[in-house]
């Protein structure tokens, strides 16, 4: 199988999650077992967030929260691909009388502009 296949790709995707998986299992035994956030943070080499994370998860929902990492809401972009590639071409023109640079605000105008 050459490296770059999709098979490949979906093999490894589904390997990390399950790693992730089990870490987060295990943070709640150790923390379960009586052991530090720190002392867990350096048991598995994650962060103290993401152990106070998992603890915060395993507390409110159990331990499929925990297991079961839950999607990240996705927000609707706030500009469309043509109105990023204009504020792009925008940003890279010359800048307005009066300013060194553009801003925000001035980019603002300029977008409204058109």
């Amino acid at each position: 199988m050459p490296p770059w296949s999709p098979r490949k790709f979906v093999a490894d995707v589904t390997l990390l999650q399950a790693s992730r998986e089990r870490t987060r299992a295990q943070v709640v035994l150790k923390l379960g077992a009586g052991r530090s956030p720190v002392e867990v943070c350096r048991a598995f080499d994650v962060c103290r967030t993401a152990v106070l994370n998992v603890r915060a998860r395993f507390t409110e929902d159990g331990v499929d929260a925990v297991v079961r990492h839950k999607r990240q809401v996705r927000y609707r972009q706030a500009l469309s691909g043509s109105q990023q590639a204009h504020l792009i071409a925008f940003a890279f023109s010359p800048v307005p009388d009066g300013h060194d640079q553009w801003t925000p605000r001035t980019l603002a105008g300029k977008a409204i502009a058109h």
